[in-house]
């Protein structure tokens, strides 16, 4: 089944995806979503999460939860 895009306002680069341009996401956030695609490929399908959702992740990588260690990582303007 094919899923319509959503429709998107604007995209930021994350800070923390590195100054070679190689590795990259961008991420859209509006009240009732936050939309993260490959910078690279943006016509590619998109992966859409709930703004709670999105904080729960980033939160969990921010500490460790992966089994990294804490890390300094920032949510975007959801915060």
């Amino acid at each position: 089944m094919a899923i319509d895009p959503p429709e998107v306002d604007q995209w930021f680069k994350s800070s923390y995806s590195g100054g070679n341009e190689t590795e990259c996401v961008e991420c859209s956030v509006s009240e009732h979503r936050v939309v993260v695609r490959d910078s690279k490929r943006p016509a590619f399908p998109n992966l859409s999460f709930r703004p709670s959702s999105w904080r729960a992740f980033v939160g969990g990588v921010r500490d460790g939860e992966d089994g990294s260690g804490p890390r300094d990582v920032a949510v975007g303007p959801i915060g």
